[in-house]
């Protein structure tokens, strides 16, 4: 289908089939799927970790202007100290960072950045 509608695919099974992170530590694919997959459906810890790894890369590579990078210092995604693609927080995205808004005036945050008031820290 997502070749047909020409959409990126995240292929989770050949994925992790090929996850060559685990090379010398499993030696079979039940041992394999066994790390992911904590009763053969459902995903695991490391499973929702592989997976949440392999669409934040899929995301940067074919939706750069959605992508988000993490605070340098604190490795967190969700604040005005990482930094997103231009259709995410700041001038021209969907809206501003969580920590941009100003609780007693939540509307003002949502206007164009040269008109909104700086907050006060």
């Amino acid at each position: 289908v997502a070749n047909e509608l020409q959409l990126p695919c995240l292929n989770l099974w050949k994925e992790m089939q090929e996850d060559s992170d685990l090379e010398g530590k499993v030696e079979t694919d039940k041992e394999r799927f066994a790390l992911y997959l904590s009763d053969g459906l459902h995903l695991s810890r490391d499973g929702n970790l592989f997976v949440g790894r392999r669409l934040v890369n899929v995301i940067a590579k074919h939706y750069p202007s959605i992508a988000v990078t993490p605070c340098p210092l604190t490795s967190y995604c969700g604040n005005s100290s990482s930094s997103g693609g231009s259709d995410l927080g700041g001038e021209g995205g969907i809206g501003p960072w969580h920590d941009e808004i100003d609780h007693t005036d939540v509307a003002n945050a949502f206007k164009p950045k040269s008109s909104a008031k700086k907050i006060k820290t």
